[in-house]
């Protein structure tokens, strides 16, 4: 009888995290200091994402997060047609991923197990570049 209760939990659970990880989080995905961080930078940072035409629908396709962000009080059913019209008008904004969720989530999650770590004073991070940092000092290191 619990596995009724705990698995849909569980499942609805895992799919929050997953989502709100992959939307905030990607290898090109800038996180800026305090001192250039802005609302409509900290917005644009977000990544849309389809989940697929069922979890789409059922999520009122949340995955459309960028103009989420931007435009909160536009209502879900609105959101495809003015993320379209956002792709349309600011090609160069478009913060999106085609990548399978489960590979995104694991992809992205190990580099940001391994390079997650934003020095205070930086004002723009992303984990590409942590990366190349970190493959670069420690090529240094052994030679």
């Amino acid at each position: 009888m619990a596995l009724y209760y705990y698995g849909p939990v569980f499942v609805f659970g895992s799919m929050l995290v997953i989502t709100t990880f992959l939307h905030h989080n990607d290898e090109e995905t800038p996180w800026y200091g305090d001192s250039e961080w802005t609302y409509v930078k900290g917005n644009l940072s977000s990544v849309d994402r389809s989940y697929g035409a069922l979890i789409d629908n059922l999520s009122h396709n949340i995955g459309t997060h960028q103009i989420h962000h931007l435009f909160p009080i536009i209502p879900h059913y609105k959101l495809k047609q003015a993320t379209a019209a956002f792709h349309q008008a600011f090609p160069e904004l478009v913060r999106k991923s085609d990548e399978p969720i489960l590979k995104a989530f694991f992809r992205v999650g190990r580099l940001y197990a391994n390079y997650g770590v934003v020095d205070p004073e930086a004002k723009l991070f992303t984990l590409k570049e942590a990366k190349a940092v970190s493959e670069a000092a420690a090529k240094t290191k052994s030679t």
